[in-house]
């Protein structure tokens, strides 16, 4: 029999987060709320960035083998489920300062997460935990191994004309299983994620 070794779950909050919206030039970083998605059929579009530094820094050389992305949605268009898209940002990028729709450059599609909370009693403003599958826990790793760590981007989609204006709090988070050793003959069990602060 191997021995075997329950992995601990870390919680991160951001380093900052902002959200930029059209048509405006401006700094939302001070704004208690992200804004996400468009309340006026595409009118106003926005869409919220957030940095993840100190899980570069705090965690560099743990492997990393899950993570999810927790966010509070304080309000929504309708308590229909309406998709965000998650997505990595490629580029250096200050949280403060005035910046425009559509923010800084971002990759490819990290995850789709559809969801409606705060709309009212029947879909009440909640925590929504999206699990950044493979790719995901494959960016977080890389960030643990010296990957650029230029954060996350939460988006609504860019085709198709949303009738929500998702307002989350700023209060994010990344939860993960991380593996502090890695030894022959240990096997590795992943730990629940899900922590709530």
């Amino acid at each position: 029999m191997f021995p075997v070794k329950v992995d601990p779950t870390v919680t991160k909050n951001t380093n900052g987060s902002t959200f930029v919206q059209s048509p405006f030039n401006a700094d939302n970083s001070g704004d208690p709320n992200l804004s996400v998605g468009t309340y006026n059929g595409g009118g106003n579009k926005a869409a919220a960035y957030l940095k993840f530094d100190s899980i570069s820094s705090q965690l560099a050389g743990n492997h990393i083998l899950d993570a999810h992305l927790k966010m509070y949605e304080t309000w929504s268009y309708s308590c229909s489920p309406r998709d965000v898209f998650i997505h990595k940002v490629t580029q250096p990028w200050s949280v403060s300062g005035a910046k425009t729709y559509p923010g800084p450059n971002y990759g490819a599609l990290i995850r789709r997460v559809g969801f409606a909370y705060g709309h009212d009693s029947g879909c009440s403003s909640r925590w929504v935990s999206m699990h950044l599958g493979n790719v995901g826990r494959d960016m977080v790793h890389g960030w643990t191994h010296g990957a650029a760590n230029y954060g996350i981007t939460v988006r609504a989609s860019n085709t198709e004309v949303r009738s929500r204006w998702s307002l989350v709090m700023n209060r994010s988070r990344v939860d993960m299983a991380e593996r502090v050793s890695c030894r022959d003959g240990l096997k590795t069990m992943q730990s629940a994620i899900h922590t709530d602060i």
